[in-house]
């Protein structure tokens, strides 16, 4: 399908959060994505949250 043919404009998806089709070019994607990952690992990394039982949510 070409992006042409079926234009995708921008979104509000909730108050204040907008979606922007095509805004970051995929190198650009790709760098961010890497970026994230490195915050999210440790010894930092991301919160695990504790159910009232003691096990872990994924």
């Amino acid at each position: 399908m070409d992006a042409e043919l079926f234009p995708r404009g921008r979104t509000e998806t909730a108050p204040g959060a907008v979606h922007v089709p095509d805004w970051l070019a995929p190198e650009r994607q790709r760098e961010l994505l890497d970026a994230c990952r490195g915050w999210a690992r440790p010894p930092a990394g991301l919160r695990t949250v504790r159910t009232p039982g003691g096990g872990t949510m994924t």
